[in-house]
């Protein structure tokens, strides 16, 4: 905040945030927190009028391809491609040096994911079914690790 320059914040979270899936709730809810602890600081920042010197960007993007959830099968590459790191990083640093403040959500229906959370219940359920979140990441949780790419034992 010192800087003349200023600088930019970058949160990292996750769509996982807002659809959380089954058989991933500590997951989901770390990145939600990440998500809200991000939206918090913002607002900080806004309140003591810092907006102009720091600029926040949140990241929530889909699955994307690193080891982190390799071993997971998307059932749809429509509702559901797999993200190339280097676009992702590419779509930061556009914002980055653009000199705004934002938020980064891939792949497109990532977008719209706060329509996803006003949607009533049935309505939800029906779009977890089509995306075939909870089947893909169960499938993987019962095989083994997501997250270390290790079986279990």
């Amino acid at each position: 905040m010192a800087s003349p320059a200023g600088g930019t914040l970058v949160t990292v979270s996750s769509i996982l945030a807002h659809m959380t899936p089954a058989n991933l709730t500590d997951y989901a809810a770390s990145k939600a927190a990440v998500s809200a602890i991000h939206t918090s600081l913002t607002m900080e920042l806004r309140q003591q009028s810092l907006t102009d010197k720091v600029k926040t960007i949140l990241v929530e993007t889909g699955q994307i391809d690193t080891d982190l959830f390799r071993r997971v099968e998307t059932p749809s590459n429509f509702f559901g491609p797999i993200l190339d790191t280097r676009e992702v990083a590419k779509e930061i640093v556009k914002l980055i040096d653009s000199g705004d403040g934002g938020l980064v959500r891939m792949p497109a229906y990532a977008r719209f994911i706060d329509w996803y959370m006003v949607l009533p219940a049935g309505l939800q359920i029906v779009a977890r079914w089509a995306s075939g979140i909870d089947v893909a990441v169960g499938k993987t949780a019962g095989k083994s690790s997501a997250f270390a790419g290790e079986s279990k034992s």
